[in-house]
């Protein structure tokens, strides 16, 4: 078992050296002295500007059937892996990629990476840009709704969505699991449908 006071120093001296690679935070669940519960979260130390934005974009990678859709130029790039060789969206072009498990994700200095170098695409997300996160509910043409998760600038530009796909069943009907998993993300976040990244 873990003395409650020696992780609460340790906590302490993880964030007091800002040059550590990585950060180990703790969520305490108080019995007697001792931790009874303990989250690891594996991130590159960053700015605490960027700490909701980081858990926010965590929690909808950690999701399947998600597509990120980026548009190059305000704040954001994709790059694909083409015949051994990189190629990065155009100025103002709409990249797609879907989530996969055990997709990376970091951030460094102000920049976040979204896949790695060593993987078919990946994506760069200026954080220094990403001011705004919107929880968007919105009807499509063919009667269903769709179910997004949308970055935004300060300027109200668009640098990244997340797109909830395969909501529905083959006969049209929403699926309740897969709606529960949008709204407990947005739960979480105070179920405002726009948030501040920005503390």
């Amino acid at each position: 078992m873990f003395n409650l006071n020696s992780l609460f120093d340790l906590d302490v001296l993880f964030q007091t050296y800002a040059q550590l690679l990585y950060l180990v935070r703790y969520r305490y669940l108080r019995l007697g002295f001792y931790i009874t519960h303990v989250d690891y979260y594996h991130y590159m130390v960053q700015d605490a500007k960027y700490d909701l934005a980081y858990q926010l974009i965590s929690d909808i990678l950690s999701q399947q059937d998600i597509l990120l859709s980026v548009k190059s130029g305000y704040g954001s790039i994709a790059e694909a892996r083409v015949d051994e060789g990189s190629v990065k969206s155009g100025y103002g072009s709409i990249a797609e990629a879907r989530v996969e498990e055990g997709l990376p994700f970091r951030i460094k200095d102000k920049w976040a990476t979204i896949g790695g170098e060593d993987r078919p695409w990946h994506i760069h997300l200026n954080m220094d840009e990403v001011i705004e996160a919107r929880f968007v509910k919105e009807p499509k043409s063919d009667g269903k709704q769709s179910y997004s998760i949308r970055f935004f600038d300060s300027k109200g530009n668009l640098l990244m969505r997340a797109n909830f796909t395969k909501m529905y069943d083959g006969n049209g009907n929403l699926l309740k699991e897969r709606l529960a998993i949008f709204d407990r993300i947005y739960i979480k976040y105070g179920s405002k449908e726009l948030l501040s990244l920005r503390r």
